[in-house]
């Protein structure tokens, strides 16, 4: 996963701005960690030989949505209001975007496909139905459970022990591998943040 070809693309005073907030180095609650290359190739090949189904999904259908996870960095919500119109195979470079009304940001999400990507999103998508979400379903209710039994299934620790505690594999941790994926794919910080739709370059670095 990277192969990406990558396009580089004020806020209100804050009524809350008297009140002090939390410090995410000193008052961490639940780390997570990036799952390395061959963790998610590991999911990924066990997940997808899967025969249990996860509230209508599938184990193939868990398979693709943990591979487009973990190359768009799309967040679970944004994740479950795919559909097959959302991806543009035969743009340059080939797209899946998110609309504004369902990002975190408010703003249009167009986050760039790997080729191998593209190739198994073809043969997915080949028989859905255009307006549909291709992950329905209440599946982001139990996203946490769903994905701790797919990472037991491959032999992938929930929790490894990190130099300041605890760091957890979760849902959300496939976010963090993407932004993980982007660095060893030799992106720049400028770039790796605009893709991450970080707003504080920080916060990728310390991804």
């Amino acid at each position: 996963f990277c192969n990406w070809q990558v396009k580089d693309r004020r806020m209100p005073d804050n009524p809350l701005a008297h009140l002090s907030g939390g410090n995410v180095q000193t008052d961490r609650r639940h780390d997570r960690r990036p799952l390395s290359e061959d963790e998610l190739r590991l999911l990924l090949a066990t997940t997808k030989a899967s025969e249990w189904t996860a509230r209508e999904l599938s184990g193939y259908d868990r398979h693709m949505l943990y591979v487009v996870a973990c190359v768009t960095g799309f967040r679970k919500a944004e994740l479950a209001t795919l559909t097959p119109k959302a991806f543009d195979l035969d743009a340059e470079p080939p797209t899946a975007t998110v609309p504004a009304a369902y990002t975190k940001n408010k703003k249009l999400a167009e986050q760039p496909l790997p080729p191998d990507v593209v190739a198994a999103l073809r043969e997915y998508l080949d028989d859905k139905p255009a307006g549909v979400p291709l992950w329905p379903g209440t599946w982001t209710e139990r996203a946490a459970e769903m994905f701790r039994r797919d990472l037991e299934a491959a032999g992938i620790p929930y929790a490894v022990e990190g130099p300041d505690g605890p760091l957890f594999a979760d849902f959300h941790a496939l976010r963090h591998s993407y932004v993980a994926l982007l660095d060893k794919a030799g992106v720049s910080l400028k770039q790796a943040m605009q893709l991450a739709r970080h707003s504080d370059p920080r916060l990728t670095m310390a991804r």
